[in-house]
């Protein structure tokens, strides 16, 4: 398990693999990769169900979601799985 955020394991991942490619990269690259790669983990609060906590790991909102069978737990399980 990783103390860090996915932005530092993101920019730690890209920093490493331009150094083992030996490429050159300015830091506007190098930011947009990991925000790019962070995006990707991160729900878009927008569009997000203000019913569901976000922040709660999967597995956590499933549990919720049998427990709230059968009232919420159809709809809950196909938002469980989206972020």
């Amino acid at each position: 398990m990783h103390a860090q955020t996915p932005t530092e394991y993101f920019r730690e991942l890209v920093e490493n693999a331009i150094a083992r490619q030996k490429l050159t990269s300015s830091e506007v690259s190098s930011f947009y990769l990991v925000q790019l790669l962070d995006s990707f983990v991160r729900p878009d609060r927008t569009l997000a169900d203000p019913g569901i906590d976000y922040d709660q790991p999967i597995a956590h909102r499933n549990c919720v979601s049998t427990a709230s069978f059968p009232l919420r737990a159809p709809s809950s399980f196909n938002r469980a799985g989206r972020c």
